[in-house]
């Protein structure tokens, strides 16, 4: 049970190294103009949603128990590689 509190707690650091990615990435987008500038709004909305199922996984994560622990550990992984995905799809359309 220790082991699954340190793999939240470092689950929890690395969803608030996100919050600086979107914000480099605001500022990307406030330097912008027109339509590029409401394509990283876009972009960042469409982040945002991908993070806050994460944040979700990781709450039902520190509220399973047993062998639920596992199978939402890795529903949890698979949330967070889509976002990483995502963030550098956007990032490459972006460019």
């Amino acid at each position: 049970m220790r082991d699954m509190q340190i793999y939240c707690d470092e689950m929890e650091a690395q969803i608030k190294e996100w919050d600086a990615k979107f914000e480099r990435l605001k500022v990307k987008g406030m330097l912008a103009e027109g339509d590029a500038q409401l394509e990283i709004t876009d972009e960042i909305d469409f982040l945002k949603t991908k993070k806050r199922a994460v944040e979700g996984k990781l709450q039902e994560l520190r509220e399973a128990t047993g062998q639920a622990c596992v199978l939402v550990k890795e529903e949890m992984q698979a949330a967070l590689e889509d976002l990483e995905t995502s963030f550098a799809n956007a990032l490459s359309r972006l460019k």
